[in-house]
């Protein structure tokens, strides 16, 4: 969803609000316990997706350490948009 700039829409007791999915996510800093910018009574109740950019490609590998695993040990997502042998669009998301 982080490649793709996904928008994860939420309502909670002070009403509804849209997060980018770059602001979702906490570093543990000083609130170790927090994960997410959610709030007590929150709930995410979709995520949209914009279009693809013209003429971009996706991808997505997982590597897993066998195949009966679920989980992956790490993946990559990439979107990528090409012009006359040029990146002109680039987004990675990895994670362990």
């Amino acid at each position: 969803m982080a490649a793709l700039e996904a928008t994860i829409h939420v309502q909670g007791p002070k009403g509804s609000r849209e997060i980018a999915i770059g602001d979702f996510h906490l570093l543990p800093g000083s609130t170790p316990n927090r994960e997410t910018v959610l709030e007590p009574g929150d709930l995410i109740t979709y995520v949209s997706l914009p279009p693809p950019k013209a003429g971009s490609k996706q991808a997505y590998l997982k590597l897993r350490d066998r195949a009966s695993y679920e989980f992956a040990l790490a993946s990559a997502a990439i979107v990528i948009t090409l012009a006359g042998g040029n990146v002109t669009y680039a987004r990675i998301a990895m994670a362990e």
